[in-house]
């Protein structure tokens, strides 16, 4: 069998940690499949994984220890694949192929270095288009962030594939009366900000929301909007 490893940052839920626990399951009847992170949460409980393995310096931009330690885990289990799910594993798995033969795909949830980059947004965006170079595959999830990655970052538009995240379009009810009823799903932490909607609808009586899911900002939520 194929070993094949996914790494990621962060183990909380979240939409990349669901993503790859997904795609784990399609591949796991023909590979082994490993998963590397920083930390012990949701996704390492999930039992698709043959092995789990933690590096807590990932969630640094760059740590010495933690990419000595990837090439050692890599080069150990001859890991043949490997598949990045967030930006600070983008650059560790990319670093490795420096040293270490392996196939490797980048998953853009979203491009970090344009929306989290700040005043250093250029410089990051340099070194994404750099790191590309060392990559095979740049999987993209959305339209949007391929034309972002060629258009803004100048990626080549060879090593980029697209394949959505969507759901089946849900049937027309047209006769049954509509209910102002509003549901949040995502991480509770930052970039999200469920508290900034949660503010909105606490001004709307006419509107009820929901919010699913779970991290840092969940208690505060709770004691902020209690009485709503």
């Amino acid at each position: 069998m194929t070993n094949v490893a996914f790494i990621i940052t962060k183990s909380e839920i979240g939409g990349a940690q669901t993503w790859v626990n997904e795609i784990a399951k399609l591949i796991e009847q023909d590979c082994k499949v490993f998963l590397i992170t920083s930390e012990y949460g949701w996704l390492t409980q999930c039992s698709v994984f043959s092995e789990v393995y933690i590096i807590p310096g990932i969630k640094k931009y760059f740590d010495v220890i933690a990419y000595i330690k990837l090439i050692k885990f890599i080069k150990k289990n001859n890991i043949k694949s490997i598949v990045a799910s967030s930006a600070n594993a983008g650059v560790y798995s990319r670093l490795a192929r420096l040293t270490c033969s392996f196939k490797c795909i980048y998953v853009s949830h979203g491009w970090s270095c344009l929306y989290n980059g700040g005043r250093l947004k250029s410089i990051f965006c340099k070194i994404e288009k750099y790191l590309s170079k060392l990559t095979d595959v740049i999987w993209c999830i959305s339209e949007s962030d391929r034309e972002k990655a060629i258009k803004k970052i100048g990626i080549d538009e060879g090593k980029i594939i697209t394949a959505t995240n969507a759901v089946p379009p849900m049937p027309a009810r047209l006769k049954e009366c509509l209910e102002y009823k509003i549901l949040f799903v995502g991480r509770l932490t930052h970039p999200k900000r469920p508290c900034l909607l949660a503010q909105v609808i606490s001004k709307k009586p006419q509107y009820k929301l929901d919010i699913v899911g779970g991290g840092e900002q969940l208690e505060s939520l709770k004691a902020q909007f209690k009485d709503f």
